[in-house]
């Protein structure tokens, strides 16, 4: 089964019927209007580059930007969101010519992961159509005329008894695209949800720890004081002393959570060495 050569692309590219049909008017412009590269020049040693037509994105209701009827040319994806890419070029398959798509190693090593390359049928016809995942930490930008899948072809010992047959129909339906999570790794909602825990722990402690440490200090203030007076200054008292009233009076910017167990556990062992 050998690949085909940049020669043998060349040679089946610029024939007729081509192995990549030509694109036809806004289909060859990238995402700013300006040309795209040409089929030669998206032709490596032994494989083709397929770049991004349009864009996809799961959930959108139709109509709107990204919906299965209006779809975008360009889109900033971020960590953990999931688009879909129908490549600006098609390919046409004889009947003896195989392919097998996958991600260049560029994007992958950012995090972008492609879920559904893999093997082209002798005599498929069309784009390609393929489910994106970021799984890195920054966003990434997607846009038309973008290199996004690599082809190799490859020669079979002779036609293919069955070869693919196309339905005719695109793939991209509203029913497809509700059925995505736009957000695969969920992280908006998980963010959500923690800074919602968050906030509820800090009025939680606003209403009761605050007020319940502040009662454990006076009451460990005035015990402090009584034995003061009884015991004409201890320096060890003083010192524990001053650090109960700088605590005291920074309770009122508290919003992280007390552990007023152990606030206690110390109240009581400070209390056990003063009787000794």
């Amino acid at each position: 089964m050998p690949f085909l050569s940049d020669n043998d692309l060349k040679e089946l590219i610029n024939r007729e019927p081509s192995l990549v049909p030509a694109c036809k008017g806004k289909d060859c412009e990238e995402a700013d209007g300006s040309p795209g590269k040409t089929r030669d020049e998206r032709i490596k040693a032994a494989s083709l580059d397929l770049t991004i037509g349009d864009i996809y994105i799961p959930g959108k209701a139709s109509g709107r930007p990204g919906a299965h009827d209006k779809p975008r040319t360009q889109f900033s994806l971020q960590q953990g969101e999931t688009a879909i890419v129908r490549t600006a070029e098609s390919v046409a398959l004889p009947s003896d010519i195989g392919g097998i798509a996958f991600p260049p190693a560029s994007l992958s090593l950012t995090g972008l992961l492609t879920t559904n390359p893999g093997h082209l049928d002798p005599g498929y016809e069309g784009p390609l159509h393929l489910t994106l995942i970021n799984m890195g930490r920054e966003a990434i930008s997607l846009k038309k005329g973008g290199r996004i899948v690599r082809v190799l072809f490859y020669r079979m010992s002779g036609d293919a008894a069955e070869p693919y047959v196309a339905s005719g129909a695109s793939p991209i339906t509203e029913e497809l695209l509700e059925g995505l999570s736009h957000d695969f790794l969920d992280i908006k909602q998980r963010a959500a949800s923690a800074a919602s825990a968050a906030v509820t722990r800090s009025q939680l402690f606003q209403s009761y720890g605050v007020p319940l440490l502040a009662a454990v200090l006076a009451a460990a203030g005035t015990y402090f004081s009584s034995v003061i007076v009884n015991n004409e200054a201890d320096d060890r008292i003083d010192a524990v002393a001053s650090r109960l009233d700088r605590l005291e009076g920074r309770l009122g910017s508290l919003g992280a959570d007390v552990n007023l167990d152990s606030v206690e556990s110390r109240l009581e062992l400070v209390e056990e060495k003063l009787e000794e």
